[in-house]
């Protein structure tokens, strides 16, 4: 019993003759001093890409205005490929309806070709990856409408929508390409 109790009022007293020979006023200096003297110029977690794009910095003004070329050829481009849409949902069509999809195929396969002009940013490869791909396809459906247009082999039109198809997935992949190159750079 005498050293139970022994125990019990000596453990105390050393854990806080122990516990007072340290000094939590110099770890709270060093502490406070290794603070100050920390990089200034290390950088805070962001929530969201966005925020971190914008502490990276400008980028430069090609990568911007040619972000802003594909973005209108994108749009252009689109819009074509909406405008021929309804002609593959018909089994039969009439020259001047060949005629306008041709047409069609023709400014799209020139205004990738005038995107191809421009020299591009490394950042934008992988769009023109996908680009010529887009334009075999293109390309493709083309031969096949002066195909039909030449032979009035109507049965052909079903291949014609394949490929249109194809056009058109190759084209969001082109879109996705650029979103993806907007967000990673901040090009907004």
């Amino acid at each position: 019993m005498f050293s139970r109790a022994f125990l019990t009022f000596m453990l105390p007293l050393f854990l806080l003759l122990f516990g007072c020979a340290m000094n939590p006023q110099d770890d709270l200096m060093k502490n406070l001093d290794a603070e100050q003297h920390k990089r200034a110029d290390s950088l805070a977690l962001h929530s969201n890409n966005t925020d971190q794009n914008k502490v990276r910095g400008l980028q430069t003004n090609d990568l911007q205005s040619f972000a802003s070329e594909v973005g209108y050829y994108l749009s252009q481009s689109g819009e074509l490929l909406q405008q021929i849409s309804p002609y593959f949902d018909t089994p039969n069509l009439g020259e001047g309806e060949l005629d306008h999809i041709y047409a069609a195929l023709t400014a799209f396969e020139a205004q990738s070709e005038q995107l191809q002009t421009l020299s591009p940013p490394p950042e934008f490869n992988g769009f023109f990856q996908v680009q010529m791909s887009t334009l075999i396809e293109a390309r493709a459906l083309a031969d096949l409408i002066t195909a039909v247009a030449e032979t009035g082999d109507m049965s052909q039109l079903a291949n014609g929508r394949i490929y249109y198809e194809n056009v058109v997935m190759a084209h969001k992949l082109m879109e996705r390409e650029y979103l993806n190159v907007s967000e990673e750079h901040g090009l907004y």
